[in-house]
């Protein structure tokens, strides 16, 4: 089940990303240290998605989404 939350997790931030007009790449594989790349104007971020869930089994919920970029700065974002 964890996989699964954070496959949809990362897919929740494509989405934002997306539509703020950023440009949004996956690497293939899971061999990469970052999950996602954003292009906004030309300037790259690889990003690393964080998620935390409340409970445990079919009835958790998402209790939050953290962005972490690849210099070390972090952004909560709220889905």
């Amino acid at each position: 089940m964890s996989k699964q939350i954070g496959f949809l997790n990362e897919m929740k931030v494509m989405v934002e990303l997306l539509s703020q007009g950023f440009v949004v790449s996956k690497p293939q594989g899971d061999y990469c240290p970052y999950d996602l790349i954003s292009d906004h104007k030309g300037i790259l971020h690889r990003l690393q998605i964080k998620s935390t869930t409340r409970g445990a089994g079919p009835a958790s919920r998402n209790r939050g989404l953290k962005v972490l970029a690849a210099k070390g700065s972090q952004q909560k974002i709220k889905l």
